[in-house]
Parts: structure tokens; C-alpha cells; sequence
């Protein structure tokens, strides 16, 4: 699973057009592939102790000329 959430992309794992990975879609994971029931939570609590942390998505202007104006 940790070699998974590091390495691939959702698409790439046939899981959908979502850019990141995310405590639902791991849950759904582990129950399909593994037979393995956690709560978001202990999901959450497994991820920590493996290294990962939350990351807020950054916002990407379209067009930045417009945002640079004097």
C-alpha cells in the first residue's frame, strides 16, 4: 500500500481522474484489494507513521498577467 501511495497516481491504479490521493479513496482501497477495514481515522494515524503529512493543494493562476497589474 505504501509503495502504491508513493509511486502511482489514482489513474494509474484504475481508481478515476482524481489528482491526489486522499483518506476515502485509501479506505476503498484496502477494502477492494486487501480485505482490510480501517476507519479514516486509523488511516489517517497509519499514514503519520509512515511519513506522510497533509498537504493543502496550491492554487495555480491561469493567467498571472492579469494578477500582476501596476
Amino acid at each position: 500500500m505504501r509503495k502504491m501511495l508513493e509511486e502511482s497516481t489514482l489513474a494509474d491504479e484504475g481508481y478515476g481522474i482524481e489528482t491526489c490521493w486522499n483518506t476515502r479513496i485509501i479506505q476503498h482501497v484496502l477494502e477492494e484489494k486487501f480485505s482490510v477495514t480501517m476507519s479514516r481515522g486509523g488511516i489517517c494515524d497509519m499514514l503519520h507513521r509512515w511519513g506522510f503529512r497533509y498537504t493543502r493543494p496550491m492554487r495555480i493562476l491561469k493567467n498571472k498577467k492579469s494578477f500582476n497589474r501596476k
